[in-house]
């Protein structure tokens, strides 16, 4: 006696594949900000951008939208960001510590002024930075 054979499924009983979105395209500073800004980020005071800025393990401690001027031409905003970690100036050349503590963690503040472009994939631009504390 043969064994009967069952007839194919009406659907796959598999469970479905988890639907994964591709993970987001990092942007560079440069495409966040006008030259001005990147300079001022990485290079603060330093136009000859001999020393740069390091900040290692940022942690985010607040972010506070100061300002909203939806009138100005282009619309802009400010941004007030406090955030923890190691932050300091380092000469690029010779990797010494120019101000700043490269071994111990601090709170400080930036303020950055973004505006509004027309530039679909990041619609706000930073335009200036300060730092605040």
């Amino acid at each position: 006696m043969s064994t009967p054979t069952l007839p194919p499924p009406l659907f796959d009983r598999r469970p479905p594949e988890p639907a994964v979105a591709p993970p987001p395209r990092r942007r560079r500073p440069i495409e966040l900000a006008t030259p001005d800004a990147v300079d001022a980020l990485l290079h603060p005071g330093d136009p000859s951008r001999r020393t740069r800025v390091v900040v290692r393990g940022p942690r985010v401690r607040s972010v506070r939208l100061a300002r909203l001027d939806a009138n100005a031409d282009p619309p802009t905003m400010t941004v007030d960001v406090t955030v923890a970690g190691t932050r300091y100036i380092q000469d690029r050349s010779t990797a010494a510590v120019v101000s700043g503590n490269s071994s111990h963690a601090t709170q400080f503040s930036e303020s950055w002024a973004l505006a509004l472009g027309d530039d679909e994939r990041h619609p706000w631009c930073i335009v200036r930075t300060a730092v605040t504390a």
